[in-house]
């Protein structure tokens, strides 16, 4: 079971306009959710091995057929999928090529939920999936499962329905029908999806937010950027294809009736093509700092760099311990879940978009160095720009004003 501090901690409400019932995973999360689809993927894969190859080599030719019968859509979509969790608190600043009608086959296959993506976009950075998850019951309502408690029960526990959580301000979980949910017939848990490419999950993060009980909507994000997928087992290709054959798999959690167990697992399957480099390029402008190191409590900023696109702003910057001894179980602040916020010009923490991740880049001492890269809402940069390192067993430490040079 994920413990509070493993959680999102949710934005602030002048941040996220409410009567959009927006849910953003926080920068806190990465590793939480990257630990979990791993553990998932390998209870998969050791225990459906045969029902997996099939299902993907199934999926693998629905693709094809579809790509060779059906055009990929180009259109100008106002927010109702992906630009909803790329533009939280404006509108777009200009129009954007938004891909509709994509190329999709399955996603009606359960008896408890339909799936059915919405559309996609992409910078050449990121890709970004819409998909819509409803209930088919309109008796049940749906929780994504970083939202739910109780969706790992420890050893020994009893069996209980999944618990919604409370509004009162601290717990921040909540979908913003919670009253309606609790009248629920059922509460179906919504499991962290994935896109497999050969075997491979290539989804870096997930935001999503809440149509109506029965509604959830999904962002899907997958990096297409050089060394994105560097240092996994089984890397993805470089560049990754497109069109893009996927096989999406969200999963349906249902509780079983005096089972310590707990939950019967379905999972969906959706075969897609998105030809992400079907449109034209969009304009980047890359920026670095030139005032590095600069060194502060038991750190150093070693790097950091920018690079801004009309969908998003893209922030990778590289710490390294300043303690020589510094490895894990250190007092180090870099083994404390550490990461950093960019701040706006008002001041304040941008909306940390999901998608971000932190990469080790000292194998012999791990954790000493790393490379820290996240996702915000887009926004023009100037001559400057600060950011504000924290680690959640120290807190926030002092700002820093970086000084950029355009590249």
């Amino acid at each position: 079971m994920l413990s509070e501090k493993e959680r999102m901690i949710p934005e602030k409400e002048s941040m996220v306009p409410e009567k959009d019932s927006l849910r953003w995973q926080k920068v806190y999360e990465p590793a939480p959710e990257a630990f979990k689809r791993a553990m998932e993927r390998a209870l998969r894969e050791r225990e459906e091995p045969t029902m997996k190859r099939f299902s993907l080599r199934t999926a693998a030719i629905a693709v094809a057929v579809l790509i060779a019968l059906t055009g990929v859509a180009l259109a100008v979509t106002g927010q109702n999928g992906v630009l909803k969790f790329l533009f939280p608190d404006r509108e777009p600043a200009t129009e954007l090529p938004v891909q509709t009608a994509l190329p999709q086959a399955g996603g009606d296959a359960l008896e408890t939920i339909t799936v059915k993506v919405r559309d996609a976009v992409s910078d050449g950075q990121t890709l970004h999936i819409a998909v819509e998850v409803a209930a088919k019951n309109p008796r049940d309502a749906v929780l994504y499962d970083l939202d739910a408690e109780y969706v790992y029960p420890m050893s020994g526990q009893e069996a209980r329905k999944p618990s919604i959580p409370v509004t009162e301000e601290g717990m921040g979980f909540c979908m913003p029908f919670v009253s309606k949910a609790k009248e629920a017939e059922r509460i179906l848990i919504i499991g962290t999806p994935m896109a497999l490419l050969g075997g491979v999950d290539l989804v870096k993060g997930t935001n999503w937010y809440y149509e109506s009980p029965g509604v959830l909507v999904v962002d899907y994000v997958i990096d297409l950027r050089p060394g994105a997928y560097e240092g996994w087992d089984n890397p993805p290709p470089y560049p990754l294809p497109s069109p893009l054959a996927v096989t999406l798999t969200p999963s349906v959690w249902l509780q079983k009736q005096n089972d310590i167990n707990c939950y019967d697992i379905e999972q969906a399957k959706v075969a897609l093509a998105v030809d992400w480099a079907a449109q034209e390029p969009m304009e980047l402008s890359e920026y670095v700092a030139t005032n590095l190191p600069v060194e502060g409590e038991g750190y150093r900023l070693d790097a950091a760099r920018f690079v801004s696109t009309p969908l998003g702003l893209y922030a990778t910057l590289t710490f390294s311990d300043t303690d020589p001894n510094a490895g894990w179980e250190s007092e180090s602040p870099l083994q404390q879940s550490f990461w950093y916020e960019v701040l706006g010009a008002d001041g304040q923490p941008l909306p940390a978009l999901h998608g971000g991740y932190t990469k080790f880049e000292d194998p012999e001492r791990m954790g000493t160095i790393q490379r820290i890269e996240a996702l915000y809402p887009a926004r023009a940069l100037g001559e400057t720009v600060t950011i504000r390192p924290f680690a959640w067993e120290r807190g926030k430490f002092p700002d820093i004003q970086l000084t950029l040079k355009k590249q």
